[in-house]
């Protein structure tokens, strides 16, 4: 009996680990989308001002949009990438390591500037996926990050939820 209760614990449990393929879409605010995988789920505590925040603390995986509006900054687009990417480098500015995708100039439909950015964050270097996105009335910054050994594993699905991010 005690041996039929192990068994049926072990494939409960390797049941819900199971995650749907692919990516489904969660709504931002009253304009916006984003697809998020399966495996990560709404949360709070990533960032203060975040308007949408998603989480798998144990793959550390995570995703978070922050709204500005563009009356609050001075200089477009390039101005507001600029002042996003230094905001996060500064968390390991001596070490940061910055690649500007040169090739992202609209993302679904919207102007827009893509970095993927190695820094060190609570003693591990971490890998960040940050697209800045200029809509009608505000500014987006999306960020989806883990840390850089796993990037091999979760980069691809992180690329493809941040780059996600549209117009409803």
């Amino acid at each position: 009996m005690y041996r039929y209760f192990i068994l049926l614990f072990i494939v409960g449990f390797l049941a819900s680990c199971n995650y749907r393929e692919g990516l489904f879409e969660k709504k931002v605010d009253e304009h916006h989308v984003i697809k998020v995988t399966d495996y990560i789920s709404r949360t709070d505590g990533l960032h203060p001002n975040a308007v949408f925040q998603y989480a798998n603390r144990y793959r550390t995986v995570y995703l978070l949009v922050l709204d500005t509006t563009k009356s609050d900054i001075q200089g477009g687009l390039d101005a507001y990438a600029a002042f996003a990417v230094q905001s996060l480098a500064s968390v390991d500015s001596s070490k940061a390591q910055i690649d500007t995708l040169k090739d992202v100039a609209v993302v679904n439909g919207m102007p827009a500037r893509q970095y993927h950015i190695k820094l060190m964050l609570t003693g591990e270097e971490t890998w960040f996926d940050l697209l800045v996105v200029e809509d009608k009335d505000r500014f987006y910054q999306i960020l989806g990050w883990t840390i850089s050994k796993r990037r091999s594993k979760y980069g691809k699905d992180i690329e493809a939820m941040v780059t996600s991010f549209t117009p409803k």
